[in-house]
């Protein structure tokens, strides 16, 4: 349970990231805190996607 948790939490962080950036970059008004927030989002909700869930699949290690 708490496996499928974090990486419930992970997708939404690195979707939740992208959909922001895609926003802030699409739009006619754009502040750089939330392009800086977006990618940071889906900067951490990426790399713990990776090192957690895809990695391990690679016969690589496991865990920030």
């Amino acid at each position: 349970m708490r496996k499928a948790i974090g990486l419930l939490l992970a997708v939404l962080m690195l979707c939740g990231g992208a959909y922001l950036l895609f926003i802030q970059l699409s739009a006619l008004m754009v502040y750089a805190k939330f392009i800086l927030m977006g990618g940071v989002l889906a900067g951490l909700g990426g790399l713990w996607l990776w090192s957690d869930y895809m990695e391990p699949m690679f016969g690589r290690g496991g865990g920030m």
